[in-house]
């Protein structure tokens, strides 16, 4: 080994710069060339756990900790997709679940909008940052109690992380299920204020058009740490787990928001964060209707759950509704003015075709029974003309009878 990494270092353009004992490195080498692997990969890691416990104070590390893990696991890949959907929209349009609604910039207000859900979103995580740190010093210089975090040189046995992170995410997703249902969704029949929590988180966190990444924790900070901080350091409390346990929940959690807000249609699993994806699509397109938890356990056992495109397919029944009653309503109205319209003009037409002929003759007949033509004879058109216009037949018959009768008279 040794001989062989002597040859690497000679084949080096700045292998006399490099000054590493080969003993050394024929350690670091010796856990992939080896059936030792992960024997001293865990000792390597406790010489490192060990050393890091040396170097740093508890709270240090607990902070430092959660600072990388919320940064390199949530707000890097949320930055990098925010990115990605402005710089090529066109791109980022067939990945997206609902294409070009869920883009970023299309949200309301456009830049603005996106400007402060961005810093709000940083604000809140650091916020829940600053709460930890606040919590463990109260507990461990304030109260002088034990932290809240167990931070030691042993280690954890697997099946003991195991059992903490299921029981903290069964915890986690029961706070947050029920105060997001309860408390920020209560569906009362009032309009919630605009000072309460349900008004709150209505206001900030639903008044985005489509979810992506940074809008996981875009909420007012009140309500941001009743259903997101809350049931995420609660189980701290009641388990007071290892630190490194916490970090493994932390780095779940942090990956779990940024998946499943992004609004994408393709993720590293098909079958989870797909399905969770469409979940937090449903839950902020439909206006809160469901979809209360981030795992949908809740959901399921209390029926709540909007599954699929139910969520997003009763908004747009909605707007379809919407609409398709404001453009019936105005084809009524046209119609009946329309209808309204050309009754007048038929009956219009219907009396000038009845009334506008005898008028004109009786103002050609002249001004009574006796006016006569050039010729001497006598006219009788409009000559014993009823009043009423609804008997044209009695019209004609008594006409006939007066022109039979005025002959006898003229002799």
């Amino acid at each position: 080994m040794a001989t062989l990494l002597n040859r690497v270092a000679q084949l080096l353009p700045l292998g006399d710069t490099i000054h590493l004992p080969l003993p050394l490195l024929s350690v670091f080498a010796l856990p992939y060339f080896t059936s030792y692997a992960s024997p001293l990969n865990l000792a390597f890691f406790w010489l490192f756990w060990s050393t890091l416990l040396l170097s740093y104070t508890p709270l240090q590390i607990e902070l430092y900790s959660a600072l990388l893990i919320r940064t390199t696991c949530y707000l890097l890949p949320s930055t990098l997709s925010l990115l990605f959907d402005i710089l090529l929209p066109s791109l980022a349009i067939t990945l997206k679940e609902h294409k070009s609604r869920a883009l970023p910039l299309n949200q309301p207000s456009g830049l603005p909008k996106l400007l402060r859900v961005t810093a709000l979103s940083t604000f809140n995580v650091a916020l829940g940052l600053a709460l930890q740190a606040s919590l463990e010093r109260l507990a461990t210089e304030t109260l002088h109690l034990r932290s809240t975090l167990l931070i030691a040189a042993r280690l954890p046995l697997p099946w003991t992380i195991l059992k903490h992170l299921s029981l903290a995410l069964f915890l986690r997703g029961s706070l947050q299920y029920s105060i997001h249902r309860f408390i920020l969704h209560p569906h009362t029949n009032s309009d919630p204020s605009s000072w309460s929590p349900a008004g709150l988180h209505k206001a900030y966190h639903h008044s985005i058009a489509a979810p992506f990444s940074l809008a996981a924790n875009y909420d007012h900070p009140l309500t941001w740490i009743l259903w997101r901080w809350i049931p995420l350091y609660a189980p701290l409390l009641v388990l007071r787990m290892h630190i490194i346990t916490f970090n493994i929940l932390l780095i779940v959690v942090s990956f779990e928001e940024a998946f499943t807000y992004s609004g994408y249609n393709i993720l590293p699993s098909a079958i989870l964060l797909a399905g969770m994806a469409r979940r937090a699509d449903a839950h902020v397109l439909s206006g809160g209707k469901g979809n209360y938890g981030a795992w949908g356990v809740g959901d399921w056992v209390c029926g709540t759950s909007v599954t699929g495109d139910k969520g997003v397919q009763d908004v747009k029944d909605d707007v379809a509704k919407e609409v398709e009653e404001r453009g019936i309503e105005d084809k009524i109205q046209r119609a009946v003015s329309e209808a309204l319209k050309g009754s007048g003009r038929n009956k219009a037409a219907k009396e000038e075709e009845t009334v506008g002929p005898r008028r004109s003759g009786r103002n050609a007949s002249g001004s009574g029974s006796g006016s006569r033509d050039s010729a001497g004879k006598a006219v009788h058109r409009g000559r014993g003309r009823p009043k009423k216009v609804q008997q044209p037949a009695d019209d004609e018959e008594e006409e006939s009878e007066e022109v039979e009768q005025e002959p006898d008279e003229e002799g």
